[in-house]
């Protein structure tokens, strides 16, 4: 990128510690995924009373970031560099919400001789075993392009009814008690489904996702077989628990009871016990939620969705 010689040439970057991107990618607003050369990479090594040992050495040896590089001062950018990035990551997330283990992003003066490094640390983002196995699922390169473009698109344009489920994602993602982020991710799709009884939240969602559309993609690969919910089977009992929830109620004993069904392969690494209707409702809603996150996206409903009205109308249709 070309820049100025009036203006510092600074970049932010966020290391990629996991498997988020299926290749080399720019996004419309110039941050790009890449591979790192080891020399760009940040010096770490004066940081160990912020950073351990372990993640020094980890984010050295990670080869793909998320970088984007700027003209200091910015003038009137909009939104800031740092939050610019953040915002990435999140639309990362809603493609593939496979979480990470440290959510951390570094600012450095690229024109100075001396380590101007800043750090700024977020919180840890907890997915769910299904999520993190399934990866990205079979989105395309594509496909990612578009879904992180509509989303920092829907922030640019304050598309207040499409950035609040997403940060009810990312709220979500911070917590690690699955009835707090069954309660997130409920409200996130109640909110783009607008609607305020189980009735409707049922027959919207439906409508959106397709009522026989299988919640779980098959992971038999990986061990993971035995869950044939779709959209029609759980969408009653997510808003039955997420009103629990909300309301203060004492959780019922349907929703704690073990699933030995389902307690197959891989579970055993992924839960500390037997799986619970609860964990396929906290799982169910991270899926669902940024599955009708990328269709409204990638179907090009985003028209539609803007105007309340014609969106209610499109849902209950």
């Amino acid at each position: 990128m070309a820049f100025s010689p009036d203006l510092e040439r600074r970049r932010v970057y966020l290391p990629l510690t996991c498997d988020v991107t299926p290749s080399v990618l720019r996004f419309a607003t110039g941050v790009e995924v890449i591979d790192l050369p080891e020399a760009e990479r940040p010096n770490l090594e004066t940081w160990g009373e912020i950073l351990s040992r372990q993640d020094i050495r980890k984010f050295r040896e990670t080869e793909r970031w998320l970088v984007y590089d700027y003209g200091y001062p910015p003038g009137n950018r909009t939104p800031d560099p740092v939050e610019l990035l953040h915002n990435t990551f999140m639309a990362l997330q809603v493609a593939a919400p496979m979480g990470c283990d440290r959510f951390i992003i570094f600012t450095k003066n690229l024109d100075s001789e001396y380590s101007d490094l800043t750090v700024h640390a977020r919180n840890r983002l907890h997915s769910c075993g299904w999520a993190c196995l399934l990866g990205w699922g079979g989105i395309t390169p594509d496909q990612l392009l578009n879904i992180v473009n509509g989303v920092l698109q829907s922030i640019h344009d304050k598309q207040t009814r499409f950035m609040n489920p997403v940060r009810l994602l990312e709220h979500g993602l911070y917590s690690s008690e699955p009835y707090m982020q069954t309660l997130m991710w409920v409200m996130g799709l109640d909110g783009l489904l607008m609607a305020v009884n189980r009735p409707l939240f049922i027959s919207r969602l439906c409508r959106l996702l397709g009522p026989t559309t299988a919640v779980f993609s098959p992971l038999s690969d990986c061990g993971l077989i035995g869950r044939t919910y779709t959209v029609e089977q759980v969408a009653g009992e997510m808003f039955d628990l997420r009103s629990t929830i909300a309301h203060g109620k004492p959780i019922p004993e349907r929703f704690w009871r073990p699933l030995p069904d389902i307690t197959i392969g891989t579970y055993q690494a992924a839960y500390r016990g037997m799986p619970t209707l609860r964990n396929v409702l906290a799982e169910g809603a991270l899926l669902l939620l940024c599955q009708a996150l990328r269709t409204i996206i990638l179907n090009g409903l985003m028209p539609t969705f803007s105007s309340a009205k014609t969106w209610r109308d499109y849902l209950t249709s």
